[in-house]
This record gives structure tokens, C-alpha cells and sequence, in this order.
């Protein structure tokens, strides 16, 4: 909801310098989402053999599969890094043919390049996949196990909860 509110203030922001300004706004944002399905779809993967780990009772085979995945999910987010960097003006070609919109999707990818390699990391979650193995004030703990994995938010004796729910743990 949050980056709906704030992609509404930024796009009223960028319609302030005209329509090409706007629509390399809406190209930007799509070339990014690139990023972030990369990172959700290893997160995704990640999670799942990261909890076959752990439910099997090997921690540390779980740590390492966070961490390999990871590294793996990092090979396409470089090459996509290195395409906003060096050939915006390619990426914005797939979807326009106008050389202002052109010249500002450019200029935008350009700025927001180096970025993505930080919103690619954080969309794997690493954090929340290897998030079983540590506990933390707050986390729902039952016989020592954690039981949720995820965001949480308590506040007035009520639970806000977003993410995973462990549903049996392996002897």
C-alpha cells in the first residue's frame, strides 16, 4: 500500500516536467519490476528449500542453501545492473520509439542502476528465509521452535502477520 501512496506523490512530481518525464517514470519502474520478480521468484525457491532444511533438522545445510541462492540469484541481477547501466536506451526501446521518453527512461535507469543491485538483494529476503534459525523479541515461539517467519506487527493485543507459518517440524 505504502509504495502506492508513494508512486502516486512521485508520478504527480515527474508530471511537473511534462509528459516524457512521466511516461519514463511508468518505462523506469517497469524495467525495475525485472528486478524485483528475480528477486521474488529466488526468494520464493529459497524459502521453500530453506524450510525442507529445517524441518529436516539441518541447519546448516539450510544456512548454506540461503546463501547459495543468493549467489545464484545475483548472476541474472548483474547482467540486468549492467543493462540499465550501460544500454537504457535499449531496454526503454521495447516499449517506445519516442527519443524524449527515450532520453529520460535512459537518464532515469542510469541514476537508479546501482540501486537495483541493493533491490535485488533485499526482494530474496535472505533475512526472512534464514529467519528460523535466530529468534527475536516477539516471534511466535512454541517448545522452543519458532513458528513464524516473517513480518509481524503487535500492537493493542493484536497480530498483524505477513510471510511463513510453520506447520510441523520433523523429529
Amino acid at each position: 500500500v505504502l509504495f502506492s501512496v508513494v508512486y502516486v506523490v512521485v508520478a504527480r512530481i515527474a508530471a511537473r516536467f511534462g509528459s516524457p518525464a512521466l511516461a519514463a517514470l511508468g518505462l523506469g519502474f517497469r524495467v525495475e519490476s525485472w528486478l524485483y520478480m528475480i528477486g521474488v521468484g529466488f526468494g520464493a525457491a529459497a524459502a521453500a528449500v530453506v524450510g525442507q532444511n529445517l524441518g529436516a533438522g539441518r541447519v546448516d545445510r539450510a544456512a548454506r542453501a540461503g546463501w547459495v541462492m543468493l549467489g545464484v540469484a545475483s548472476i541474472p541481477a548483474v547482467f540486468v545492473f549492467l543493462a540499465t547501466l550501460l544500454v537504457p536506451e535499449t531496454l526503454a526501446g521495447i516499449f517506445t520509439r519516442d527519443p524524449a521518453v527515450l532520453a529520460e527512461t535512459a537518464s532515469y535507469l542510469r541514476i537508479v542502476s546501482v540501486a537495483q543491485l541493493v533491490v535485488c538483494g533485499e526482494e530474496q529476503k535472505l533475512g526472512e528465509v534464514l529467519c528460523f534459525l535466530h529468534h527475536t523479541p516477539g516471534d511466535l515461539v512454541v517448545r522452543g521452535s519458532k513458528v513464524a517467519g516473517s513480518a509481524q506487527r503487535k500492537l493493542r493485543g493484536a497480530l498483524l502477520q505477513h510471510g511463513s507459518i510453520l506447520l510441523r517440524r520433523s523429529e
